[in-house]
């Protein structure tokens, strides 16, 4: 399925979710393609709207490869078989790391001045993102979510490998 743009996939997302139009849900973006999918699907769901600030651990040859992912709260993931298998040992790891997370650490601090997290312990979140390539970021606004004491965590991306 083709989407003119990121408002048009959250609009038709909306659209399938619409057994989420509840009280107690919560639609959180991915900063930063989640947020315009996201926000949609908020309007479609009646729901509040809020951002979550997730970074890839990038591997150091391969910026577009993520060997792992963090998100804003502590939650981190490392993928299982790719830093290995690229060749990326424990040192070189904890480097990417360190450096994805002083870069969530100021994006952090940017949108939270103007947007502190909405509430959603006890609440059904509806994790959107624009899409999903290795899954990393999306296991760790997960992870993100269940440190949050969200009662349920839905994730809901308009494009995904069928892997």
């Amino acid at each position: 399925m083709v989407f003119a743009d990121r408002s048009e996939a959250g609009r038709q997302l909306g659209t399938h979710l619409a057994g989420y139009r509840t009280s107690d849900t919560v639609v959180v973006g991915l900063a930063r393609g989640g947020v315009a999918v996201a926000a949609p699907v908020a309007d479609a769901l009646g729901a509040p709207l809020d951002a979550l600030v997730v970074r890839k651990i990038a591997h150091p040859n391969q910026p577009e490869l993520a060997i792992g992912a963090i998100a804003e709260g502590g939650a981190a993931v490392r993928a299982e078989d790719l830093p290995a298998r690229f060749g990326v040992d424990a040192d070189a790891f904890a480097a990417a790391k360190h450096r994805a997370q002083t870069e969530l650490d100021d994006r952090v601090t940017r949108v939270r001045l103007a947007h502190p997290p909405v509430a959603v312990a006890g609440r059904t979140v509806v994790l959107v993102d624009d899409g999903i390539a290795t899954g990393a970021t999306a296991q760790a606004a997960v992870a993100a979510m269940r440190r949050r004491a969200a009662a349920r965590v839905v994730l809901a991306v308009p494009v995904a490998a069928r892997d």
